[in-house]
């Protein structure tokens, strides 16, 4: 999981901690960024994309497969956007509202 600041123009930035590294891969998921770049505002969501397997469930393997394996550089038209949480939006902090009132 990470977290992806949606706007526009839509840049998915993967960060993850502990680790101070970030890698731009909005080129990677070019249907997740079509659709995120309908969004009004600005966002920060805590979020993952997925490839799902036959019966709709998360299939990590599928994910790695569609991108072009470990180092690959493919991009996924088939991966899809799970949000979990809405952190920010549009200038508001929504980390200390209760996680229920930010679904």
């Amino acid at each position: 999981m990470g977290r992806i600041p949606l706007g526009r123009p839509y840049r998915a930035a993967a960060c993850s901690h502990p680790y101070a590294w970030c890698h731009d891969w909005t080129h990677r998921f070019p249907s997740i960024a079509a659709a995120a770049g309908e969004i009004g505002g600005n966002a920060i969501l805590d979020r993952e994309a997925v490839v799902l397997d036959e019966v709709r469930r998360s299939d990590f393997r599928a994910l790695q497969q569609a991108l072009g394996g470990r180092g690959g550089k493919r991009s996924s038209g088939e991966a899809i956007f799970y949000a979990f949480d809405l952190l920010y939006f549009d200038g508001h902090d929504l980390r200390q509202m209760e996680l229920s009132e930010r679904r």
